[in-house]
């Protein structure tokens, strides 16, 4: 266990415009008493600004069912478009005195969430306008940033690493879409919540009825993918319906049906420049309006 962090999470609890706690946890037994963590946090830093970064200490917390430590931040810059602040952590475990291992990672804290039937951010409400990776011939994501869309990206793309984590420093935004018979999710949220760009996971498919998402990535959000022929009830574990939006019928059933934000899915046929493909999710909202207003957009 001593240098095993496969299983380390690094996450923020509730964000305040005065303060911020990041957390790290590693689960241990009772033979792991021994070890605790510690470390530090040192940010924000930013490439597309100036910014004054300072170090605050990862104090562990004591005995309890994980190993677990907290850095208090105060006036915390959070993670935008406009300024992707990151956060870097460095994990030590100790032995006594002695360290055993260190982890680095990176964070960003966002203030997006789920407020009834819409996405938030800082309180207000927020629309989400996304484009797939495949929708479009723009591999960038910086190109993404610029025309203010999020970026959409299969968990098995063969550059999915190194796309989130440019798109973490340039502020693009961005969702993970994954099967869920082709994935060890566990593993795969763990994985993507060190990327600060990452803020949501759609999953295709059911998850055992006893997963918690608190206890891999407390910070991403997680929807369900739903398409015809899929059943129409929600997993308790989604927090948001991704839905095929081809069959309008289907999209008013589910927003009936739910108590979550909808979120309108239709793929382009035909992949798009990306500034035409962004402006495809406004189209798709207005071809929806009939219907009713949806908490995000998706080509």
């Amino acid at each position: 266990m001593a240098s095993d962090f496969s299983q380390l999470d690094v996450f923020y609890g509730d964000l305040t415009a005065n303060r911020a706690y990041i957390y790290a946890r590693l689960p241990c037994s009772g033979a792991d008493q021994e070890y605790s963590l510690v470390g530090q946090v040192r940010g924000p830093r930013c490439e597309l600004a100036q910014t004054l970064p300072a170090t605050s200490p990862l104090v562990d917390l004591g005995p309890g069912p994980t190993l677990l430590a907290r850095a208090t931040i105060p006036d915390p810059c959070y993670w935008s478009a406009d300024l992707p602040a990151i956060y870097d952590v460095t994990v030590n475990i100790l032995r006594g005195t002695e360290i055993v291992g260190t982890e680095r990672r990176k964070i960003g804290l966002r203030n997006l969430g789920v407020r009834g039937r819409y996405l938030a951010v800082e309180g207000k409400r927020w629309v989400l306008r996304g484009v797939h990776l495949g929708s479009t011939p723009s591999t960038h994501p910086d190109q993404w940033h610029a025309a203010l869309g999020m970026l959409i990206v299969p968990a098995k793309h063969a550059e999915r690493d190194n796309l989130l984590a440019r798109a973490s420093s340039g502020g693009a935004l961005a969702a993970v879409v994954a099967d869920q018979q082709a994935t060890d999710v566990p593993s795969l949220l763990r994985q993507l919540a060190r990327f600060p760009a990452v803020c949501l996971v759609v999953v295709r498919g059911n998850l055992p009825s006893d997963f918690r998402l608190t206890e891999h990535a407390p910070n991403l959000l997680l929807a369900q993918a739903i398409g015809q022929g899929d059943p129409l009830e929600l997993a308790p574990w989604a927090q948001l319906a991704w839905v095929q939006a081809d069959d309008p019928r289907l999209l008013t059933c589910v927003a009936a049906l739910a108590e979550v934000p909808v979120v309108a899915v239709r793929p382009l046929v035909t992949p798009l420049p990306l500034g035409t493909a962004r402006a495809a999710c406004d189209e798709l909202q207005r071809d929806l309006a009939p219907n009713g207003q949806y908490a995000g957009y998706v080509v």
